[in-house]
C-alpha cells in the first residue's frame, strides 16, 4: 500500500515538461486589439484575439497567464492531501482538470 502511495506522490509531482514552465504573464497591445501571454519573459505562449469587450479579454488572458501555477497548485494539493492521508471530496474532478492540462481525458 505504501509503494502504490509513494508512485501516486511521485507521478503527481513529476515534471511537466509538455508546455513552457511558468511564470507566465499577459501584455495587452497599446496599438492592436490583442493581449499576448508571455512564458520565461520571453516566449510567446499565446494570444487573446479583440472579442469586442476588452475587460472579458483581459479576464481571458489573465486566466491563461496563471495555468502553469494553478495546474502546479493543484498537484501539489492532491499530492499532500494523499500524504498525510487525507481524502479530498472532488478528487475525481481534481484529477480529470489535470489530466486534461496535461493532454489526457
Amino acid at each position: 500500500m505504501k509503494k502504490a502511495l509513494e508512485r501516486t506522490i511521485s507521478k503527481l509531482r513529476g515534471d511537466v515538461s509538455a508546455h513552457t514552465p511558468g511564470p507566465w504573464e499577459s501584455y495587452p497591445h497599446s496599438t492592436e486589439p490583442i493581449t499576448t501571454i508571455i512564458g520565461n519573459r520571453t516566449e510567446g505562449i499565446a494570444k487573446v484575439l479583440a472579442s469586442g469587450n476588452r475587460e472579458l479579454d483581459t479576464a481571458n488572458a489573465r486566466l491563461i497567464a496563471a495555468a502553469p501555477e494553478l495546474l502546479a497548485e493543484l498537484k501539489d494539493a492532491l499530492a499532500h492531501a494523499s500524504e498525510d492521508g487525507y481524502v479530498i471530496g472532488n478528487d475525481k474532478r481534481i484529477r480529470a482538470a489535470i489530466a486534461k492540462a496535461e493532454g489526457g481525458k
